[in-house]
């Protein structure tokens, strides 16, 4: 990941925008979709990473992507106000995902395990 950018959140919603350098060698394109990846704060899990829409890598590529992403918030309230205290005194947190996302060529798919940890700046 290049950079993650906080797009929105809500006490039900996490927003967010990842700027990824991603390389396609292969003569085809790649589909990504399908994720079942945990979403972590500050540690804390807070719910599963939705993609606003499938991202297909272009063949013969090294390219940055931009990849709007969500995650409704599956944790309570209660359980999310420590977690927005920090943030709000911070304006950092510690992004997490973990889990596995599909991608597709042709008739051929194959689930990739994804285990990202990074800060993300709040201020920008």
């Amino acid at each position: 990941m290049d950079d993650v950018t906080l797009v929105g959140l809500s006490p039900s919603k996490l927003s967010l925008l990842v700027k990824a350098t991603i390389d396609n060698p292969n003569n085809y394109d790649i589909k990504i979709k399908d994720p079942d990846i945990d979403v972590y704060i500050d540690g804390h899990k807070v719910g599963k990473l939705e993609m606003d829409k499938a991202l297909v890598l272009q063949k013969g590529t090294v390219k940055q992507y931009q990849i709007p992403i969500h995650t409704e918030l599956s944790a309570s309230l209660g359980s999310l106000f420590p977690i927005l205290l920090g943030i709000m005194a911070s304006n950092r947190i510690q992004f997490g995902a973990k889990g596995s996302i599909k991608g597709s060529a042709k008739m051929f798919s194959q689930r990739i395990d994804v285990d990202i940890d990074q800060e993300v700046d709040l201020s920008r």
